[in-house]
Protein backbone atom coordinates (compact mmCIF):
# COMPACT_ATOMS: atom_id res chain seq x y z
CA UNK A 1 0.00 0.00 0.00
CA UNK A 2 0.66 0.50 -0.29
CA UNK A 3 -0.22 4.52 -0.48
CA UNK A 4 -1.67 8.48 0.26
CA UNK A 5 -5.03 8.71 1.31
CA UNK A 6 -7.64 11.24 3.01
CA UNK A 7 -7.00 11.85 5.99
CA UNK A 8 -7.30 12.84 9.37
CA UNK A 9 -4.86 15.60 10.11
CA UNK A 10 -5.26 17.59 13.19
CA UNK A 11 -6.77 20.32 11.97
CA UNK A 12 -4.25 20.49 8.88
CA UNK A 13 -5.89 19.59 5.40
CA UNK A 14 -3.75 17.30 3.34
CA UNK A 15 -4.22 14.95 1.00
CA UNK A 16 -2.54 12.10 1.59
CA UNK A 17 -0.18 -12.48 -1.56
CA UNK A 18 -2.41 -13.74 -2.94
CA UNK A 19 -3.27 -16.82 -1.00
CA UNK A 20 -1.19 -18.61 1.69
CA UNK A 21 0.89 -20.42 -1.19
CA UNK A 22 1.98 -17.06 -2.46
CA UNK A 23 5.27 -15.77 -1.91
CA UNK A 24 6.00 -12.32 -0.84
CA UNK A 25 9.51 -12.36 0.62
CA UNK A 26 11.02 -9.10 0.07
CA UNK A 27 12.95 -9.18 -3.28
CA UNK A 28 14.56 -6.58 -5.39
CA UNK A 29 13.07 -6.89 -8.62
CA UNK A 30 16.01 -5.34 -10.47
CA UNK A 31 19.44 -3.74 -9.64
CA UNK A 32 18.62 0.12 -8.77
CA UNK A 33 19.65 0.82 -5.11
CA UNK A 34 23.41 1.24 -4.23
CA UNK A 35 25.15 0.80 -1.10
CA UNK A 36 23.55 1.83 2.02
CA UNK A 37 24.63 5.05 3.25
CA UNK A 38 25.96 5.72 6.77
CA UNK A 39 23.30 7.08 9.00
CA UNK A 40 23.78 10.30 10.47
CA UNK A 41 22.46 11.17 14.04
CA UNK A 42 20.04 14.25 13.97
CA UNK A 43 19.27 16.59 16.74
CA UNK A 44 15.63 15.88 16.52
CA UNK A 45 13.33 13.93 14.46
CA UNK A 46 10.97 15.05 11.86
CA UNK A 47 7.37 16.53 12.42
CA UNK A 48 5.51 14.32 10.23
CA UNK A 49 1.16 14.63 8.66
CA UNK A 50 1.46 11.89 6.85
CA UNK A 51 3.43 8.79 6.57
CA UNK A 52 3.46 6.62 3.41
CA UNK A 53 4.75 2.83 3.02
CA UNK A 54 5.86 0.80 0.11
CA UNK A 55 7.63 -2.17 -0.36
CA UNK A 56 10.65 -1.41 0.31
CA UNK A 57 11.12 2.37 1.50
CA UNK A 58 9.00 4.78 3.12
CA UNK A 59 8.40 8.60 2.78
CA UNK A 60 6.95 11.32 4.61
CA UNK A 61 5.47 14.65 4.53
CA UNK A 62 6.49 16.97 7.43
CA UNK A 63 4.19 19.78 8.83
CA UNK A 64 6.36 22.64 6.73
CA UNK A 65 5.19 20.78 3.99
CA UNK A 66 8.67 18.93 3.10
CA UNK A 67 9.30 15.55 1.46
CA UNK A 68 11.76 12.65 3.16
CA UNK A 69 12.06 9.46 2.05
CA UNK A 70 14.11 6.35 3.51
CA UNK A 71 15.06 3.42 2.95
CA UNK A 72 15.94 1.28 -0.75
CA UNK A 73 16.76 3.92 -3.29
CA UNK A 74 16.43 5.77 -6.00
CA UNK A 75 14.15 7.70 -3.23
CA UNK A 76 14.59 10.72 -4.91
CA UNK A 77 17.50 12.32 -3.79
CA UNK A 78 19.85 12.22 -7.06
CA UNK A 79 21.19 8.68 -6.42
CA UNK A 80 20.55 5.13 -6.01
CA UNK A 81 21.73 5.12 -2.33
CA UNK A 82 19.97 3.02 0.61
CA UNK A 83 19.09 5.58 3.11
CA UNK A 84 18.62 4.62 7.09
CA UNK A 85 17.26 6.99 8.32
CA UNK A 86 14.89 9.60 6.13
CA UNK A 87 16.73 11.89 3.10
CA UNK A 88 15.34 15.27 1.96
CA UNK A 89 13.67 14.86 -1.34
CA UNK A 90 13.03 17.84 -3.77
CA UNK A 91 13.49 20.84 -1.41
CA UNK A 92 12.83 23.83 -3.27
CA UNK A 93 9.23 22.49 -3.50
CA UNK A 94 6.73 21.91 -0.93
CA UNK A 95 4.16 18.91 -0.95
CA UNK A 96 0.63 18.11 0.36
CA UNK A 97 0.90 14.73 0.47
CA UNK A 98 2.68 11.22 -1.07
CA UNK A 99 2.68 7.55 -1.87
CA UNK A 100 5.51 5.26 -1.44
CA UNK A 101 5.30 2.48 -4.54
CA UNK A 102 7.56 -0.29 -5.44
CA UNK A 103 10.94 0.87 -5.92
CA UNK A 104 9.10 4.49 -6.50
CA UNK A 105 7.15 7.18 -5.13
CA UNK A 106 4.58 9.97 -6.09
CA UNK A 107 3.47 13.22 -4.83
CA UNK A 108 1.57 16.19 -5.19
CA UNK A 109 3.02 19.97 -4.79
CA UNK A 110 0.59 22.34 -2.51
CA UNK A 111 -0.14 23.66 -6.11
CA UNK A 112 -1.14 20.53 -7.12
CA UNK A 113 1.23 19.25 -9.31
CA UNK A 114 1.92 15.59 -9.43
CA UNK A 115 5.66 14.52 -9.50
CA UNK A 116 7.25 10.56 -9.51
CA UNK A 117 10.76 9.39 -8.98
CA UNK A 118 12.38 5.89 -9.30
CA UNK A 119 12.05 2.29 -11.10
CA UNK A 120 10.06 2.98 -14.35
CA UNK A 121 10.50 0.20 -16.44
CA UNK A 122 6.66 -0.03 -17.23
CA UNK A 123 5.62 3.83 -17.62
CA UNK A 124 4.51 3.90 -13.34
CA UNK A 125 6.41 7.51 -13.27
CA UNK A 126 3.95 8.98 -15.74
CA UNK A 127 6.09 11.46 -17.57
CA UNK A 128 5.62 10.09 -20.97
CA UNK A 129 8.93 7.64 -21.15
CA UNK A 130 10.20 4.54 -19.26
CA UNK A 131 13.58 5.95 -18.29
CA UNK A 132 14.34 5.70 -14.30
CA UNK A 133 14.69 8.96 -12.78
CA UNK A 134 17.23 9.48 -9.57
CA UNK A 135 14.89 12.95 -8.76
CA UNK A 136 11.54 13.79 -8.73
CA UNK A 137 10.06 14.28 -12.38
CA UNK A 138 6.92 15.89 -13.06
CA UNK A 139 3.99 13.66 -14.15
CA UNK A 140 3.22 14.32 -18.25
CA UNK A 141 0.02 16.11 -19.63
CA UNK A 142 -0.31 19.51 -17.68
CA UNK A 143 -2.81 18.18 -15.26
CA UNK A 144 -3.33 19.28 -11.75
CA UNK A 145 -4.17 16.87 -8.82
CA UNK A 146 -5.74 16.67 -5.52
CA UNK A 147 -4.15 13.21 -5.30
CA UNK A 148 -2.18 10.55 -6.59
CA UNK A 149 -1.80 7.16 -5.27
CA UNK A 150 0.32 4.32 -6.43
CA UNK A 151 0.15 0.57 -6.62
CA UNK A 152 3.13 -1.79 -7.06
CA UNK A 153 3.42 -1.17 -10.70
CA UNK A 154 1.12 1.67 -11.55
CA UNK A 155 -0.62 4.97 -10.65
CA UNK A 156 -3.97 6.71 -10.18
CA UNK A 157 -5.05 10.43 -9.44
CA UNK A 158 -7.84 12.82 -8.75
CA UNK A 159 -7.76 16.15 -10.94
CA UNK A 160 -7.71 19.34 -9.10
CA UNK A 161 -10.39 20.83 -9.37
CA UNK A 162 -12.95 18.86 -11.69
CA UNK A 163 -12.13 15.18 -9.95
CA UNK A 164 -11.46 13.14 -12.85
CA UNK A 165 -9.65 9.85 -12.24
CA UNK A 166 -6.72 9.09 -14.27
CA UNK A 167 -3.98 6.25 -14.42
CA UNK A 168 -0.67 5.49 -15.73
CA UNK A 169 1.99 2.84 -16.00
CA UNK A 170 1.15 -1.19 -16.09
CA UNK A 171 -1.80 -2.46 -17.65
CA UNK A 172 -2.20 -5.83 -18.35
CA UNK A 173 -5.21 -6.45 -16.14
CA UNK A 174 -6.72 -3.37 -17.24
CA UNK A 175 -5.60 -1.36 -13.80
CA UNK A 176 -5.76 1.89 -15.73
CA UNK A 177 -9.45 1.77 -16.60
CA UNK A 178 -9.24 3.18 -19.88
CA UNK A 179 -10.88 -0.07 -21.11
CA UNK A 180 -7.57 -1.27 -22.90
CA UNK A 181 -4.54 -3.41 -21.70
CA UNK A 182 -1.69 -1.12 -23.03
CA UNK A 183 0.76 0.08 -21.12
CA UNK A 184 0.58 4.14 -20.20
CA UNK A 185 3.63 6.09 -19.86
CA UNK A 186 1.70 8.72 -19.10
CA UNK A 187 -2.17 9.43 -17.64
CA UNK A 188 -4.93 8.19 -19.17
CA UNK A 189 -8.33 9.14 -18.22
CA UNK A 190 -10.60 6.36 -16.24
CA UNK A 191 -13.48 4.90 -18.65
CA UNK A 192 -16.93 6.44 -17.97
CA UNK A 193 -16.37 10.57 -16.97
CA UNK A 194 -16.91 9.88 -13.64
CA UNK A 195 -16.50 12.35 -10.87
CA UNK A 196 -14.27 10.84 -8.05
CA UNK A 197 -13.24 11.93 -4.51
CA UNK A 198 -10.64 9.24 -4.00
CA UNK A 199 -8.86 6.39 -6.39
CA UNK A 200 -6.14 4.18 -5.27
CA UNK A 201 -4.17 1.25 -7.33
CA UNK A 202 -3.31 -2.38 -5.99
CA UNK A 203 -1.19 -4.82 -7.54
CA UNK A 204 -3.58 -5.56 -10.81
CA UNK A 205 -6.79 -3.47 -9.83
CA UNK A 206 -7.55 -0.18 -9.52
CA UNK A 207 -10.50 1.62 -6.92
CA UNK A 208 -12.06 4.75 -6.70
CA UNK A 209 -15.15 5.98 -4.75
CA UNK A 210 -16.93 9.05 -6.33
CA UNK A 211 -18.72 12.74 -5.28
CA UNK A 212 -22.16 10.39 -4.64
CA UNK A 213 -20.32 7.99 -2.46
CA UNK A 214 -20.12 4.88 -5.12
CA UNK A 215 -17.26 2.84 -5.10
CA UNK A 216 -15.90 1.32 -8.69
CA UNK A 217 -13.35 -0.77 -9.14
CA UNK A 218 -11.13 -2.23 -12.22
CA UNK A 219 -8.64 -4.55 -13.74
CA UNK A 220 -8.26 -7.94 -12.41
CA UNK A 221 -10.80 -9.89 -10.57
CA UNK A 222 -9.83 -13.29 -10.04
CA UNK A 223 -9.75 -13.31 -6.49
CA UNK A 224 -12.91 -10.93 -6.30
CA UNK A 225 -10.50 -7.81 -5.11
CA UNK A 226 -13.59 -5.41 -7.62
CA UNK A 227 -16.30 -6.18 -5.02
CA UNK A 228 -18.89 -7.13 -8.05
CA UNK A 229 -20.15 -9.98 -6.94
CA UNK A 230 -18.51 -12.10 -9.48
CA UNK A 231 -15.57 -14.18 -10.60
CA UNK A 232 -14.13 -12.60 -13.75
CA UNK A 233 -10.48 -12.52 -15.26
CA UNK A 234 -11.02 -8.68 -15.54
CA UNK A 235 -12.64 -5.95 -16.21
CA UNK A 236 -11.12 -3.15 -18.19
CA UNK A 237 -13.54 -0.58 -17.35
CA UNK A 238 -15.23 0.62 -14.05
CA UNK A 239 -17.72 -1.35 -12.53
CA UNK A 240 -19.77 -1.19 -9.43
CA UNK A 241 -18.91 -2.51 -6.26
CA UNK A 242 -22.14 -4.34 -5.36
CA UNK A 243 -24.46 -4.03 -2.05
CA UNK A 244 -25.76 -0.55 -2.41
CA UNK A 245 -22.78 0.75 0.24
CA UNK A 246 -22.60 4.81 0.88
CA UNK A 247 -18.68 4.37 1.10
CA UNK A 248 -16.45 8.17 2.45
CA UNK A 249 -12.92 6.31 1.58
CA UNK A 250 -11.01 3.02 0.36
CA UNK A 251 -8.16 2.00 -0.20
CA UNK A 252 -6.69 -0.88 -2.78
CA UNK A 253 -4.36 -3.71 -0.72
CA UNK A 254 -1.92 -5.58 -3.17
CA UNK A 255 -4.90 -8.20 -4.02
CA UNK A 256 -7.97 -7.19 -1.42
CA UNK A 257 -9.74 -4.09 -1.26
CA UNK A 258 -11.07 -2.33 1.85
CA UNK A 259 -13.55 0.42 2.77
CA UNK A 260 -15.17 2.66 5.08
CA UNK A 261 -19.21 3.63 5.14
CA UNK A 262 -20.28 6.88 6.12
CA UNK A 263 -21.60 5.17 8.74
CA UNK A 264 -18.17 4.21 9.84
CA UNK A 265 -18.45 0.79 9.02
CA UNK A 266 -15.30 -1.15 7.29
CA UNK A 267 -15.69 -3.53 4.55
CA UNK A 268 -13.59 -5.44 2.47
CA UNK A 269 -13.64 -7.94 -0.13
CA UNK A 270 -11.43 -10.03 -2.47
CA UNK A 271 -8.85 -12.43 -1.39
CA UNK A 272 -9.15 -13.40 1.56
CA UNK A 273 -5.79 -15.78 2.36
CA UNK A 274 -4.16 -14.74 5.36
CA UNK A 275 -6.80 -13.34 7.17
CA UNK A 276 -7.19 -9.81 4.93
CA UNK A 277 -10.81 -9.24 4.89
CA UNK A 278 -11.13 -9.64 8.83
CA UNK A 279 -14.33 -11.14 9.30
CA UNK A 280 -12.95 -13.91 10.85
CA UNK A 281 -12.13 -15.93 7.69
CA UNK A 282 -9.54 -16.80 5.06
CA UNK A 283 -12.19 -17.22 2.37
CA UNK A 284 -12.15 -15.34 -1.11
CA UNK A 285 -14.95 -13.16 -1.20
CA UNK A 286 -16.38 -11.30 -4.42
CA UNK A 287 -18.69 -9.12 -2.74
CA UNK A 288 -18.12 -6.45 0.66
CA UNK A 289 -18.30 -8.32 3.75
CA UNK A 290 -18.31 -6.56 7.08
CA UNK A 291 -14.97 -6.40 8.96
CA UNK A 292 -15.80 -7.95 12.11
CA UNK A 293 -16.19 -6.13 15.60
CA UNK A 294 -18.59 -3.78 14.40
CA UNK A 295 -15.71 -0.86 15.01
CA UNK A 296 -16.23 3.12 14.71
CA UNK A 297 -13.81 3.73 11.87
CA UNK A 298 -12.54 6.78 9.86
CA UNK A 299 -10.07 4.93 7.53
CA UNK A 300 -8.78 1.79 6.26
CA UNK A 301 -5.31 1.11 4.55
CA UNK A 302 -4.70 -2.12 2.75
CA UNK A 303 -1.20 -3.71 1.92
CA UNK A 304 -0.10 -6.99 0.51
CA UNK A 305 -1.11 -9.00 3.60
CA UNK A 306 -2.67 -6.94 6.39
CA UNK A 307 -5.06 -4.18 6.75
CA UNK A 308 -5.18 -1.58 9.30
CA UNK A 309 -7.74 1.20 10.21
CA UNK A 310 -8.31 4.22 12.38
CA UNK A 311 -11.12 5.22 14.59
CA UNK A 312 -12.05 8.66 15.41
CA UNK A 313 -10.02 8.62 18.78
CA UNK A 314 -6.80 7.47 17.01
CA UNK A 315 -7.23 3.90 18.50
CA UNK A 316 -5.60 1.95 15.46
CA UNK A 317 -6.96 -2.06 14.63
CA UNK A 318 -5.38 -4.46 11.94
CA UNK A 319 -5.83 -8.06 10.49
CA UNK A 320 -4.35 -10.53 8.39
CA UNK A 321 -1.10 -11.55 8.06
CA UNK A 322 1.63 -11.21 10.99
CA UNK A 323 5.08 -12.77 9.46
CA UNK A 324 7.18 -10.05 10.87
CA UNK A 325 4.76 -7.58 13.05
CA UNK A 326 3.46 -5.69 10.48
CA UNK A 327 -0.29 -5.49 12.21
CA UNK A 328 2.03 -3.79 15.39
CA UNK A 329 0.61 -5.60 18.20
CA UNK A 330 3.33 -7.39 19.79
CA UNK A 331 3.23 -10.63 18.00
CA UNK A 332 3.74 -12.42 15.10
CA UNK A 333 0.42 -14.50 15.11
CA UNK A 334 -1.85 -14.01 12.48
CA UNK A 335 -5.47 -12.31 12.78
CA UNK A 336 -8.48 -13.12 11.06
CA UNK A 337 -10.24 -10.14 13.19
CA UNK A 338 -8.98 -6.67 14.08
CA UNK A 339 -6.27 -6.16 16.94
CA UNK A 340 -5.90 -3.64 18.58
CA UNK A 341 -2.14 -2.09 18.73
CA UNK A 342 -2.05 -1.04 22.19
CA UNK A 343 -0.29 1.51 23.62
CA UNK A 344 -0.14 3.98 20.86
CA UNK A 345 -2.30 6.17 19.22
CA UNK A 346 -1.85 6.96 15.60
CA UNK A 347 -3.77 9.87 13.70
CA UNK A 348 -2.49 8.37 10.44
CA UNK A 349 -1.29 4.63 9.26
CA UNK A 350 -0.04 3.08 6.06
CA UNK A 351 0.84 -0.81 5.01
CA UNK A 352 3.18 -1.68 2.96
CA UNK A 353 3.42 -3.65 0.07
CA UNK A 354 5.14 -5.94 1.89
CA UNK A 355 5.95 -6.56 5.55
CA UNK A 356 5.67 -3.30 7.11
CA UNK A 357 3.64 -0.67 8.70
CA UNK A 358 4.14 3.07 9.20
CA UNK A 359 2.17 5.64 11.36
CA UNK A 360 2.22 9.10 12.81
CA UNK A 361 1.02 10.38 15.82
CA UNK A 362 -1.16 13.56 16.73
CA UNK A 363 2.30 15.64 17.74
CA UNK A 364 3.89 14.80 14.13
CA UNK A 365 5.81 11.85 15.60
CA UNK A 366 6.03 8.85 12.95
CA UNK A 367 6.78 4.93 13.59
CA UNK A 368 7.23 2.00 11.70
CA UNK A 369 6.71 -1.73 12.68
CA UNK A 370 7.37 -5.03 10.97
CA UNK A 371 10.08 -5.99 8.28
CA UNK A 372 13.20 -3.54 7.93
CA UNK A 373 15.49 -5.01 6.12
CA UNK A 374 15.75 -2.53 3.80
CA UNK A 375 15.80 0.35 6.29
CA UNK A 376 11.86 1.16 6.19
CA UNK A 377 12.01 1.91 9.36
CA UNK A 378 14.66 5.22 8.78
CA UNK A 379 16.10 4.33 12.28
CA UNK A 380 19.38 4.04 11.04
CA UNK A 381 19.48 0.42 10.88
CA UNK A 382 18.42 -3.12 9.15
CA UNK A 383 16.66 -6.04 10.90
CA UNK A 384 15.88 -8.90 9.21
CA UNK A 385 13.45 -10.41 11.64
CA UNK A 386 10.07 -9.10 12.99
CA UNK A 387 9.86 -6.47 14.88
CA UNK A 388 6.16 -6.31 16.19
CA UNK A 389 5.95 -3.00 18.14
CA UNK A 390 6.19 0.31 16.58
CA UNK A 391 9.47 2.07 16.38
CA UNK A 392 10.42 5.93 16.02
CA UNK A 393 11.42 7.16 13.01
CA UNK A 394 15.32 8.78 13.66
CA UNK A 395 15.94 12.27 12.22
CA UNK A 396 16.94 13.63 8.74
CA UNK A 397 20.50 12.18 7.61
Amino acid sequence: MRHTTSLKLSGILALVALNACTDNTPTQPHDVSGPAMSPQVAAAPLSFYQVSAGSNRSCGVTMDSRLYCWGDGPLGDGTNARHLTPVAIAGALRFSSVSAGNYYACAVTIDHQAYCWGANYDGRLGDGTTTDRLNPVRVAGGLRFRLVNTGPWHACGVTYPDGRAYCWGLNSSGQLGDGTTANRHAPVPVAGGRQFRFVDGGDSHSCGVTTNNQAFCWGSDNLGQLGDGAEKRSHLRPVLVVGGYQFKQLDAGNYHTCAVTIARRAYCWGAGGQGRIGDGKTLNRFEPRAVAGSLNLERVTAGANSTCAENPYDRVYCWGWNLYGELGDGTTTMRLTPVLIEGFTFAQVSTGRSFHTCGRNAAGVAYCWGYNGRGQFGNGTTNDGPTPTPTPVGGPS
